[in-house]
C-alpha cells in the first residue's frame, strides 16, 4: 500500500494536472474560434477577454477532469507495470482490493470536484460567460461601425452611416435587414445600438421603412429593431434552463417541475457523467497494467478514443431519451463502460470474480496461506 501511495504523488497527480491544462487549453481555443471575429475585434478590452477565458476554463472542466483522471490512472499503472513494481506487489501477496483502494479514494476526490463543478461552478460560469460575451459583442459592433463604410459582419444585416456624432449616434442611417422570405430597408435620421435583457437593439429615429416585396412604405418617429441573429448565444431564459441552475435552484425547480422531461434528462445526464469518474479510474488502471510500454502518447491517444466513444454514446442516448421520453437512457454510456471495466478487471486480476468477494472459511484461508 505504501508503494502505491508513494507513486500516486509523482505518477498520478503530475500527469493529471498536465492533462487538465492541455485539454482545457484546447477546449478554450475551440470556443474562441467560434467567436474569433467578435472577441478580437476593435472594442474588446483585455479585461473582458481574460474574464471570458476564465469562465470558459471553468465549464471546460466538465470534460477535462474525467479525461485527465483516466490519463492519470493510465500513466500511473503503466509506470508501475513497466518498472516491474506491479509484479512485486502481486508476488508479495497484495490483493485486488488493496490495489484498487487508493484508486477508489482518488476517484472519490475527483467525484466531489466534479460534483462542485457541475452543480455550482458550471451554472455560474455559463451565465457569466453569456453576459460577458454579450457585452464584448455589443462593444465590438459599436466600435466596428465606421462612417461611410457598409458594415455587414452581422448575418442578414447591412448598416451604413453617413457620419457618427460625439454621442456615437449613427446619422443619415441606412439599414438593410433580410429574413428568410422578406427584406426590409430603413432610411433614418439617427440610430444607436443599445442592449436590454441580454438582447441587442437599434434605436432608430425619424425614418422610413420600405418592404420592396410588398411595396409598402411606412413613416415612423421611433422604432427599436432587435438583432435576432445573436439570440442563439446571447439570450437564454435562465429561469427555465436547468444548466444555469445551481443545486439549490435545481431542488426547488424539481418540486414544481420534477416531471419535466428536459429537466429529468439533464439530471440523469449530469449524475451519470459525475459517477463515470469511478469507471474511468478502473479502466485507466487496467489499461496501464496491460499496456505498460504505450508511453504518454499512447495513454493520451487511447484515453481520447475512449472519451470520444463515451460522449458519442451520451449524445445518442440524449436523442433516444427525448424521442422515447425515457430519461434513464442517459445511463447507457455508464452501463456500457462499466461492463468494459468489469471485463478488464477480470482479465487483469485472475482472482477477481464474484466468489472472491464472498467470505472465505478458515480452512480456505489456511490453504491459501500455505499455497501463495
Amino acid at each position: 500500500m505504501n508503494l502505491i501511495n508513494r507513486y500516486f504523488y509523482k505518477g498520478y497527480f503530475l500527469p493529471f494536472l498536465l492533462s487538465l491544462f492541455a485539454i482545457s487549453t484546447v477546449l478554450i481555443l475551440g470556443n474562441f474560434a467560434k467567436f474569433f471575429s467578435i472577441i478580437f475585434a476593435p472594442g474588446a478590452g483585455l479585461v473582458d477577454i481574460l474574464k471570458l477565458t476564465a469562465y470558459i476554463a471553468i465549464f471546460t472542466l466538465f470534460y477535462a477532469v474525467p479525461m485527465s483522471h483516466l490519463i492519470g490512472m493510465f500513466l500511473l499503472f503503466s509506470n508501475l507495470a513497466s518498472s516491474n513494481e506491479f509484479i512485486v506487489m502481486r508476488t508479495s501477496g497484495m490483493t485486488f482490493v488493496r490495489i484498487i483502494k487508493p484508486v477508489m479514494i482518488i476517484s472519490l476526490a475527483i467525484f466531489f470536484i466534479e460534483f462542485l463543478i457541475n452543480f455550482y461552478l458550471l451554472p455560474y460560469s455559463k451565465s457569466r460567460y453569456k453576459s460577458i460575451l454579450f457585452s464584448i459583442t455589443r462593444k465590438t459592433i459599436s466600435e466596428s461601425i465606421k462612417e461611410k463604410i457598409f458594415y455587414d459582419k452581422i448575418p442578414r444585416l447591412v448598416i451604413y452611416s453617413n457620419y457618427i456624432d460625439n454621442q456615437k449616434r449613427l446619422r443619415s442611417l441606412f439599414i438593410e435587414k433580410r429574413n428568410k422570405k422578406t427584406k426590409i430597408i430603413i432610411f433614418a435620421d439617427a440610430g444607436k445600438l443599445f442592449s436590454r435583457n441580454n438582447s441587442l437593439f437599434f434605436e432608430i429615429e425619424n425614418g422610413k421603412l420600405l418592404e420592396p416585396d410588398k411595396e409598402v412604405l411606412e413613416d415612423f418617429s421611433s422604432m427599436n429593431m432587435k438583432i435576432e441573429e445573436f439570440k442563439p448565444f446571447l439570450q437564454t431564459d435562465v429561469a427555465i434552463n436547468p444548466s444555469y441552475m445551481n443545486l439549490g435552484e435545481l431542488i426547488r425547480y424539481a418540486r414544481s417541475n420534477g416531471n419535466d422531461l428536459k429537466f429529468r434528462i439533464f439530471i440523469n445526464k449530469h449524475i451519470a457523467s459525475i459517477l463515470s469518474v469511478f469507471i474511468f479510474g478502473v479502466i485507466g488502471m487496467c489499461l496501464g497494467i496491460h499496456l505498460p510500454r504505450s508511453g504518454k502518447s499512447g495513454a493520451y491517444g487511447i484515453s481520447l478514443i475512449l472519451f470520444i466513444i463515451y460522449y458519442i454514446i451520451l449524445i445518442f442516448s440524449k436523442k433516444v431519451a427525448i424521442s422515447l421520453a425515457l430519461p434513464s437512457i442517459m445511463w447507457l454510456p455508464d452501463s456500457i463502460f462499466l461492463i468494459i471495466a468489469i471485463l478488464l478487471v477480470n482479465a487483469t486480476f485472475e482472482e477477481v470474480a464474484l466468489k472472491s468477494f464472498r467470505k472465505k472459511s478458515p480452512k480456505q484461508q489456511k490453504k491459501q496461506r500455505s499455497n501463495p
